[in-house]
């Protein structure tokens, strides 16, 4: 709990110190920035865990978030068929907004600044590993 905590604040941090101060303001794509609680960035890793492990036909991880199955239209000469792809549906959008995720996921940032000082090559598995 206590290393999902710091990766929410070093992502929070991140956003207000490093984003922010590019766009000028606290919006992204015309949503207001939001900072990222423990409970849902635990739903973020497992999405990106799941999505590592599971692809979805469409090759990208936004068709994780798709809404309904895939339609493919084909033009074949004098008679155009419609195909639905069955089992294509996203699941992830069950869990949270695409939105969110790429907001999240532009914010992520694992690292703590004041643990690198040490110049140990494996800090950031430190507070994981403790």
């Amino acid at each position: 709990m206590q290393f999902i905590a710091r990766l929410a604040a070093n992502s929070n941090d991140y956003f207000w110190q490093h984003i922010k101060p590019k766009l000028g303001h606290d919006t992204c794509d015309g949503i207001a920035w939001s900072d990222i609680h423990v409970d849902e960035l635990y739903h973020f890793i497992g999405i990106m865990l799941k999505i590592s492990l599971s692809t979805v036909d469409g090759s990208r991880y936004t068709a994780c978030f798709n809404n309904n199955d895939r339609v493919i239209y084909s033009d074949a000469e004098q008679q155009p068929k419609t195909i639905r792809v069955a089992n294509n549906k996203g699941w992830a959008q069950d869990v949270m907004l695409l939105m969110r995720f790429k907001h999240m996921q532009g914010v992520f940032h694992p690292k703590d600044q004041t643990a690198s000082f040490c110049k140990n090559k494996s800090y950031q598995l430190r507070h994981c590993l403790n």
